[in-house]
């Protein structure tokens, strides 16, 4: 079900105009307008697109105009033989077997008309600081 979301989330993100969202480049989000919410809701059929039952399409739509109109391919990610391949923002090289976190992974997926995979769930983290306490001798 999800992965359908994904799919008609990008849809919809593709058919926004400048005036249906806003785009805080310092923090690296983006926002429906008011006109995009009333648009979100005719183009999704749905009363208000911000209802609790909503939940997890608002979150796919999220991701897909951070996916449309935030990142960038070739900058932030490569697509090869059919996957998103994430480029590390500070050496350029690609990590390898990592993805993007919270669905964005997903929506680049339906973007760039690649499988679209499972999320990951990140069981636990831990600062370096406390894994290096951890052990006595590395």
């Amino acid at each position: 079900k999800e992965k359908r979301f994904y799919m008609d989330a990008n849809r919809f993100a593709k058919v926004l105009k400048p005036n249906h969202y806003i785009i805080d480049l310092e923090s690296d989000t983006i926002e429906l307008t008011e006109e995009g919410i009333k648009k979100g809701e005719d183009f999704f059929r749905i009363p208000n697109l911000y209802d609790s039952n909503n939940i997890i399409l608002l979150h796919c739509i999220k991701n897909a105009l951070k996916a449309n109109f935030i990142m960038e391919k070739n900058k932030d990610y490569l697509v090869s033989n059919n996957q998103i391949l994430i480029i590390d923002q500070f050496t350029g090289r690609i990590l390898e077997g990592r993805q993007f976190s919270d669905g964005l992974h997903q929506a680049l997926e339906a973007k760039e008309r690649c499988v679209i995979k499972e999320e990951t769930e990140i069981a636990a983290t831990i600062t370096y600081q406390n894994f290096f306490r951890i052990y006595k001798k590395i």
